[in-house]
């Protein structure tokens, strides 16, 4: 660990190389606000545009380089650290293609004796054999660390990005393929197939609707409430990726549909065999029996690599008719699913590699069953489902002698331009906003950190007790273009 500066900046870099074959974990996470009614119809509102990331793996030295990171431990207080985002190492000459990109970047030799952290112009030494690595800005959080003996050090890093928008992680951006339009009135963006074979071993799935039950009195019945809603499938996908390409297809399509935009997805339990081969231009096909599919359901041929979906227009016992024609497939190789949409459970998802290239990621997904068709009074994108991102805003005035001035901050990762005015990004945050029939007690909890050093903040100025006037604020949000 060094005593680094950059583009004004003092801070640690940690360099050290994470001891393979220990795994490697990243958490990404999108700010979001989500609500769920009583009939579990649910909205999901984005906060921000960019990832928050998290990095825990182990780093081991001996000798004076395991002498020189503890030092670096001791020494640290509260300065930012830079880590290595270490899957997102490419070799130097394809530094430019590289799935993942930061503000910040490390060039290092391969045996990790020789490194520099730089932005903007590169720098000149590095050859053909040498690395690119992202850097992520943040905190340590813990420091656990372990003497195996006198000259070997284990340091266990966890992580946490902490740094503004300008330094956050990026991932290139990927083309996904268009499922169907869950109905014939649904409007906006088809959703998108989700890009990866979900893995069959151990299928955890399970279809649920909530009910309020309670026990009144000493007799044998509950009273039941319950809130008319659609029943759900909720379970965990696994997914194995085996190149650097696939995690960085994964982690831009998390970026893109994590905070709520729903997706298709193939369920790899439910699913019914081909009693018969099906022939090019067919429309019906024969089925074992037991399956549970239903006249209106979405359902999806596979065979592991490749994949066709088509609606079910009437079923019995040992067929279905479909329509559209799914293409040939072969009864022994396919299986047939329910295609369903589905968001992520959470927004948030973890990933861990085994190795620089190979990775496995666990997510928990939910269909939205309540998305297909809208209730009465429901609209997609407006009082349901993935709504578009908001960002507050805050204009503090001080009734100062000459005149109101009045500054203007945002709770958003960046600086926004509106009306005209900007709102440059700060750490801000309200409480609820009271409001009663006199105008003059409106009030709203109101926290700030303002930059170190900014004693002109009307906040720190007034906690001083040294503001120039009394300090009111409006509080509005402002919705934003995109998903």
């Amino acid at each position: 660990m060094t005593r680094e500066s950059l583009d004004g900046v003092a801070f640690y870099l940690l360099a050290e190389m994470p001891a393979w074959p220990s795994p490697v974990r990243a958490t990404f996470e999108l700010p979001v606000a989500s609500e769920v009614g009583l009939s579990q119809r649910e909205t999901r509102r984005p906060l921000g545009a960019t990832l928050r990331t998290r990095v825990s793996f182990a780093v081991v030295a001996s000798g004076a380089a395991a002498r020189a990171l503890a030092a670096g431990l001791r020494a640290l207080r509260d300065e930012p650290v830079a880590v290595p985002f270490w899957p997102g190492a490419v070799p130097w000459p394809v530094r430019d293609a590289a799935p993942f990109a930061t503000g910040w970047s490390l060039a290092i030799t391969r045996d990790g004796e020789t490194f520099e952290a730089w932005s903007g112009t590169p720098p000149t030494w590095p050859s053909g054999a040498d690395l690119h690595v992202p850097l992520l800005v943040g905190k340590i959080e813990t420091r656990p660390a372990t003497w195996s003996s006198g000259e070997s050090f284990r340091f266990e890093v966890e992580f946490e990005e902490t740094s503004g928008a300008a330094l956050a992680l990026n991932v290139a951006a990927a083309q996904w393929t268009p499922g169907p339009a869950p109905t014939p009135s649904w409007a906006g963006s088809v959703p998108v197939l989700l890009p990866f074979q979900v893995a069959f071993e151990r299928p955890t799935l399970g279809a649920r609707v909530d009910v309020e039950r309670e026990r009144v009195g000493l007799g044998r019945g509950e009273a039941v409430t319950f809130y008319e809603q659609p029943s759900r499938h909720e379970g965990t996908a696994r997914l194995s990726l085996a190149s650097r390409e696939d995690v960085a297809r994964f982690v831009r399509f998390f970026l893109e549909h994590g905070a709520g935009v729903p997706f298709w997805l193939p369920f790899w339990n439910h699913a019914a065999p081909l009693s018969a081969d099906l022939g090019v231009g067919a429309t019906s096909a024969s089925v074992g029996a037991g399956h549970d599919f239903a006249e209106g359901d979405w359902l999806c041929f596979t065979n592991g690599t490749a994949l066709a979906f088509t609606q079910v227009t009437g079923a019995t016992e040992t067929s279905l008719a479909l329509d559209r024609a799914p293409g040939a497939w072969k009864a022994n190789r396919t299986r047939l699913a329910r295609l369903a949409l589905c968001r992520t459970e959470r927004p948030k998802v973890t990933v861990e590699w085994a190795s620089p290239e190979a990775a496995g990621v666990v997510f928990d997904v939910r269909e939205v069953s309540a998305e297909y068709n809208p209730a009465p009074g429901e609209i997609r994108g407006e009082t349901i489902g993935a709504l578009g991102p908001r960002a507050f805003l805050y204009d503090l005035t001080v009734a100062t002698v000459a005149g109101p001035v009045v500054e203007r901050f945002t709770s958003f990762e960046r600086d926004l331009e509106v009306d005209g005015n900007t709102y440059r990004a700060a750490q801000m945050e309200h409480g609820v906003i009271r409001q009663g029939l006199a105008l003059d007690r409106d009030e709203v909890e109101l926290r700030a950190v303002p930059d170190e050093g900014d004693t002109a903040h009307p906040l720190a100025a007034l906690a001083a007790l040294a503001s120039d006037g009394p300090v009111s604020v409006t509080v509005r949000f402002v919705n934003l273009p995109g998903n």
